[in-house]
């Protein structure tokens, strides 16, 4: 079990104080949950550990591969075994970030929305509060890499944790009993470009020769140049042809020729990849290396060939768009190549974005239990009844009114989410309107729950421009649901602080 270093305001010096501000009281709430349940930072030890494991893992492997490079003693026959890092044991060595620190640094990431950023690592240094707490618990300010790979250890179990923890707080301190729910969903953008086919198209090629420019490292030959720059450049110089000509008039037939030139160069550029590929493919297997440095080997290699097939993919169903006039569907081209997690997110009649779509769930008095990034741009119909079961077991409460808005309205949820025991289940809009008995529909209850679906949206307008919900930092869904948690944790902590201050208010004024 981890001590809990507590939260001191003052200094030695007379005047050093921690400052009145939004921070220190998201820091002290956050310090009362990890006094609340300890545990968290065992969880948090936990990631530390398998990440410590995983690196020494490597570093034992490289120990053995370069004493195999040395004649064996006679008589000294080191019998070989598989080494699993779940069960090697961690002595003490380096000293680490430590888990409350880290625990620290998730919340003051979660309130600055980065640790990296050249804003956020600027207020970090300059911010009196955490350079007095870390003064207190005689702690250097860690630099931004090192926290940086410290919170990515973390797990999203761990975050879920966290959440899970968060709730039991509120629900034993009387902020909210969870008995009025509302769900709705909302289109996060991704950290990506907006795509065009081109645009896809340079990318994937110039990145898989940028990489193919670093084998070197590894004792391999880089791949030839050949004419790659040429090509590559001719590309670029073609793509903004047509971003410039798109939208003019008699635009078409321009744009028809220039799409032409370009798959033409691309196709010169990927065949001569592939034949590179295959003329490497048999050094990179039997290069002799160290295992650290063949699993970064791996990872570059295999960026490279993903690329070039990606490419290709590209290639044919541009052609087929331009050429023969066939079009996918979003869910089947390659829309990013820095996030491949991210969809075509098309919500209602605001803008299309290439992101996420988060389904969230707020309580009465606007807590999340609930938040979940699914794959793709998915059914909110679908994510209605696996959502409630997520929220009823984590809170242990069945609500009795959950609101919808049509997205989720169906005959078959509406009967589940009764069967649950939920007394009023109110689905607003027509859909919703068309499968609700007239005697529920018109009954108070139901209306209370209808006036109350604005609530949700005002919650997610709050997260949007407040949390910076709406456009993420980190790429792939795991980072992504990684980071959103982050920002949800933090947001209820901002919660509890301005209901206990209702609450406060409440007393004072007089019967």
């Amino acid at each position: 079990m981890n001590n809990i270093y507590k939260i001191e305001h003052n200094t030695n010096s007379l005047f050093n104080t921690i400052p009145d501000t939004g921070l220190i009281k998201i820091i002290e709430n956050s310090y009362e949950l990890l006094n609340f349940k300890p545990d968290i930072l065992d969880k948090i030890s936990e990631d530390q550990d398998r990440l410590a494991r995983k690196k020494k893992k490597l570093r034992i492997e490289d120990k053995i591969y370069y004493r195999k490079k040395n004649r064996e003693l006679p008589g000294f026959n080191i019998k070989e075994e598989e080494i699993n890092a779940d069960e090697l044991e961690l002595l003490a060595g380096r000293e680490r970030m430590s888990s409350q620190t880290v625990y620290l640094f998730m919340m003051v990431r979660g309130d600055f929305k980065s640790v990296t950023s050249s804003e956020s690592v600027q207020r970090i240094h300059d911010s009196l509060t955490l350079n007095i707490i870390l003064s207190n618990w005689n702690i250097k300010m860690p630099g931004a890499t090192t926290i940086l790979e410290n919170l990515n250890c973390i797990t999203n179990e761990t975050r879920e944790y966290i959440l899970d923890c968060q709730i039991e707080y509120v629900l034993k301190e009387g902020l909210e009993n969870f008995k009025e729910l509302i769900i709705d969903s909302t289109h996060v953008e991704a950290n990506t470009e907006w795509p065009t086919d081109g645009k896809i198209l340079l990318a994937l090629l110039n990145r898989a020769f940028h990489y193919s420019q670093k084998l070197s490292i590894f004792g391999l030959p880089d791949f030839k140049k050949h004419w790659m720059p040429a090509w590559l450049d001719k590309i670029k110089h073609l793509t903004d042809k047509i971003n410039m000509t798109c939208g003019k008039k008699k635009s078409q037939g321009k744009i028809k020729k220039y799409y032409s030139q370009t798959l033409k160069t691309a196709q010169k550029a990927h065949d001569y990849l592939i034949g590179e590929i295959e003329k490497a493919d048999s050094g990179v297997s039997r290069i002799d290396i160290c295992p650290s440095m063949r699993y970064r080997l791996k990872k570059v290699w295999n960026l490279i060939n993903n690329d070039v097939l990606d490419s290709a993919k590209v290639l044919y169903y541009t052609h087929n768009r331009v050429i023969n006039g066939i079009v996918l569907k979003a869910s089947e081209k390659i829309l990013s190549i820095s996030d491949r997690s991210a969809s075509f997110i098309k919500k209602g009649n605001r803008n299309p974005v290439i992101g996420y779509k988060p389904q969230i769930i707020r309580s009465g008095n606007g807590f999340i239990p609930f938040i979940k990034v699914p794959e793709g741009n998915t059914s909110d119909a679908l994510e209605l009844i696996p959502a409630v079961k997520a929220t009823i077991e984590r809170t242990k409460v069945t609500p009795r009114v959950m609101g919808t808005d049509d997205g989720y309205a169906s005959e078959a949820n509406r009967e589940e989410l009764k069967e649950m025991g939920i007394a009023v289940v109110s689905m607003k809009g027509s859909k919703g309107k068309k499968i609700t008995p007239v005697r529920s529909w018109d009954s108070k209850a139901y209306e209370e729950a209808r006036n109350k679906r604005s609530a949700v949206e005002s919650l997610i307008f709050s997260l949007k421009y407040s949390y910076e919900f709406g456009d993420v930092r980190r790429r792939g869904i795991e980072a992504v649901t990684a980071e959103l948690l982050e920002k949800v944790i933090v947001y209820n902590l901002t919660r509890v602080i301005l209901i206990r201050e209702k609450q406060k208010q409440q007393m004072k004024q007089p019967a």
